[in-house]
C-alpha cells in the first residue's frame, strides 16, 4: 500500500469510526470480555464471526509483512498492536515507512511456511460458515447501526480490506483473489509461500 493511499485510508476509517457512527453501548467491555472467553450464546452469530475475523486479519497482515520485521523501520510493533487497535494502529506504518521493493525480502523459519496462512484463511472460511448457518445478517446489520464498538470494527474491517489487497496488487500476480475478504488474502499469502520454498 502506498503512503499516499494508506494515509486516506487512516483518515477516512478514523472520521467514519469514530465521528460518524452511533454512541457504544454500556457494556462494551463485556461484551469484548465474552467474545474473547468463547460466551458466544447472548451474541448475534454474525457479530462473533466479524470479532474473530478482527482477530485473523492482523495476523494475515502480519504474514505479508514479515519480510519488513527486520527492516529499519520495522513492522512489527504496528503489527501487533494492531490485534489491539486494528487498523487505526498499523496504517501509520504505510504512511511512515520508506519506499518499499515490490518483492518483498525473504523470510525464513515457520513464518514463511504455506501452512501458516492457509490454516488462517480455513479459520476465516470456518467463521463465516458457522455465521451463516445459524445466524441472520440482519441482526449484524442491525447491532452495526446501533453499536459503536461493532460499527467502528466494520469500518476497521474495510480497512484490512483494502490494505490487503493494495499490497497483493504490488506484490502477487494473483492479486485479483483478494478481492475475496480475508479468505481471498490467505489464499494469496499461502501460493506465494509456497512458490518460495520450491524455487
Amino acid at each position: 500500500m502506498g503512503r499516499w493511499t494508506a494515509l486516506v485510508t487512516w483518515g477516512v476509517v478514523v472520521v467514519a469510526a469514530f465521528a460518524l457512527g452511533p454512541p457504544q453501548r454500556p457494556d462494551t467491555g463485556d461484551l469484548v470480555r465474552d467474545l474473547l472467553t468463547g460466551n458466544f450464546a447472548p451474541y448475534p452469530p454474525w457479530l462473533v464471526a466479524h470479532f474473530q475475523w478482527m482477530g485473523l486479519w492482523p495476523a494475515l497482515v502480519g504474514l505479508a509483512l514479515r519480510g519488513d520485521w527486520r527492516a529499519r523501520f520495522p513492522a512489527w510493533p504496528f503489527v501487533l498492536a494492531s490485534f489491539f487497535l486494528g487498523c487505526f494502529a498499523l496504517l501509520p506504518w504505510f504512511v511512515l515507512r520508506p519506499q518499499a521493493p515490490r518483492t518483498p525480502p525473504p523470510a525464513a523459519g515457520w513464518l514463511a511456511r504455506w501452512e501458516l496462512p492457509l490454516v488462517f484463511g480455513i479459520m476465516g472460511l470456518g467463521w463465516g460458515v458457522w455465521a451463516a448457518a445459524t445466524g441472520s445478517v440482519g441482526d449484524w446489520v442491525t447491532a452495526a447501526g446501533t453499536d459503536g464498538f461493532t460499527w467502528a470494527m466494520t469500518w476497521d474491517f474495510a480497512a484490512f480490506w483494502v490494505l490487503s489487497v493494495a499490497e497483493c496488487r504490488r506484490r502477487s500476480p494473483q492479486w485479483a483473489w483478494s478481492l475475496v475478504p480475508l479468505v481471498g488474502f490467505a489464499g494469496v499469502l499461502a501460493v506465494e509461500a509456497r512458490r518460495g520454498q520450491v524455487r
